[in-house]
């Protein structure tokens, strides 16, 4: 049976509003939630949005394909993107925003303040959202590699060239290329002795899908940093390491509390997300080109990749210690010194080594 197209993609609340009186009562409840609280849908996992309801996931995605929608990540974007337009055509020129929270009204110094907050909020909800186990059984697939391959395109390549960084550091071979097509030939050349990491923000980018598609293919293990579980890249990841998932409509209406520090609640909606085992959801790609990096992305890639490097530090100090040492003194005596690796979240080698 045909789904019916209840949908208008500019004003889907209303949309959903108007149509809640002929869905059966499952839907009409998962309908009534969805208009009442629609912030919060943006930023609920499939799981967490039916415990809310009180019904089964599946009775979540049958609500999603009734009212004309592909997928659940599909409906969560459509609503930010509706609440997003509302509040801009509501608010005064000068009131608008130019990025996220910020507006043209805004002088220097509440910019600065905003950026701040936004970048230790993001800092908080990637510590609150990274599994322990999941790094734990990273860490271990990383130590044991030959080589590590890093998938990526675009802004998501400053994490991955950390990365390179850091694990070239630990003594890890280490490829990075830039050119699509030369991340898909390392790849393809890849064995069950080494390992693929892609790194992508929406988890929805093609060449870096396929990159890690291929890996796997060739039998070895593969990890994704992203920052939504229903994506096509968590399908063909052994490991995902989620990343907070930026919602326009929060960071619209959000203003920043004084102390800095992320609200009880948001903090725990977002721990309850942490236990949940990583899983992929069977969907067809919902197509999407953000309009620019949300604040905090780079923050929250960066603090994975910390976590990683030093979370193998800690437990392969010791083995690594020579190697490190090595390259820092062949870095004196050419008088290049050992090169400062970009980021947020730098420590100095000796700061790892506890020296």
């Amino acid at each position: 049976m045909e789904t019916r197209r209840y949908v208008e993609r500019q004003n889907i609340l209303d949309s959903i509003k108007k149509n809640a009186p002929y869905l059966n009562p499952a839907l009409r409840q998962i309908a009534d939630y969805v208009v009442e609280n629609p912030e919060r849908c943006t930023t609920l996992a499939i799981n967490d949005l039916a415990a809310a309801c009180g019904v089964a996931a599946s009775t979540v995605t049958r609500f999603v394909r009734e009212i004309g929608l592909k997928s659940y990540q599909e409906l969560k974007i459509t609503i930010a993107q509706a609440l997003t337009t509302a509040n801009h055509s509501q608010a005064r020129p000068d009131e608008r925003r130019v990025y996220e929270a910020i507006t043209r009204a805004d002088p220097v110094a509440t910019i600065i303040e905003k950026v701040a907050f936004r970048e230790a909020e993001a800092l908080t909800e990637s510590k609150c959202l990274l599994n322990v186990g999941q790094v734990e059984r990273a860490v271990a697939v990383i130590a044991k590699a030959d080589s590590l391959v890093f998938c990526c395109l675009g802004s998501s390549g400053i994490a991955a060239e950390e990365a390179t960084w850091r694990f070239m550091q630990a003594g890890k071979k280490c490829l990075l290329f830039r050119d699509q097509a030369s991340q898909l030939a390392a790849a393809a050349l890849l064995s069950p002795e080494d390992a693929a990491i892609a790194i992508s923000y929406s988890g929805r980018t093609e060449p870096v899908v396929e990159a890690l598609r291929m890996a796997r293919g060739r039998g070895a293990h593969t990890i994704a940093i992203t920052s939504f579980e229903d994506s096509p890249l968590v399908k063909h990841a052994d490991i995902a390491l989620f990343t907070p998932a930026a919602s326009p409509a929060r960071d619209l209406d959000r203003e920043a509390p004084a102390s800095g520090q992320v609200d009880a609640k948001h903090r725990e909606e977002l721990g309850g997300r942490a236990g949940a085992e990583s899983r992929a959801l069977p969907q067809r790609e919902v197509p999407r080109k953000p309009a620019g990096r949300a604040l905090g992305t780079l923050t929250a890639q960066l603090f994975v990749v910390e976590s990683l490097y030093a979370s193998l530090m800690a437990g392969q100090g010791d083995a690594m210690a020579s190697f490190i040492e090595e390259t820092c003194a062949s870095g004196e005596r050419t008088g290049i010194g050992v090169p400062s690796a970009p980021g947020l979240l730098r420590r100095s080698v000796e700061a790892v080594m506890g020296a």
